[in-house]
């Protein structure tokens, strides 16, 4: 008679929560995480230049100014703003473009100063 071995559902949620902290960033990854989060940190403004992807985000990149943004779109509309936080653009905004497009803020990225 062979021995069979059966996992609980608790014990392979815990594998797979053990597995995801063992390919987490390490502490030696947060400068060139830090690199990559500067532009986060400023604020959007009308002016400046982004990288925005077309249909939905899944188009190619190609970069933009914005001429106009909206936050805290609930519905149709939202508070129009001439500079806002990047977190808020991304969670809840919108943004016309100087192409004629508008976008979602998960549509766009800053555009990377390497200087």
């Amino acid at each position: 008679m062979g021995v069979r071995a059966y996992l609980s559902t608790s014990s392979v949620l815990r594998m797979a929560a053990y597995s995801v902290f063992l390919t987490a960033p390490t502490l030696m990854d947060a400068p060139t995480a830090m690199k990559t989060r500067e532009p986060m940190d400023r604020p959007l403004k009308i002016g400046d230049t982004v990288r925005w992807k077309g249909c939905w985000g899944e188009a190619q990149e190609k970069l933009a100014v914005v001429t106009g943004m909206e936050t805290r779109c609930i519905g149709k509309y939202g508070q129009q703003v001439s500079e806002a936080p990047w977190r808020d653009i991304k969670a809840h905004g919108v943004v016309s473009l100087d192409n004629g497009h508008w976008a979602y803020g998960y549509q766009i990225d800053p555009v990377v100063d390497n200087n």
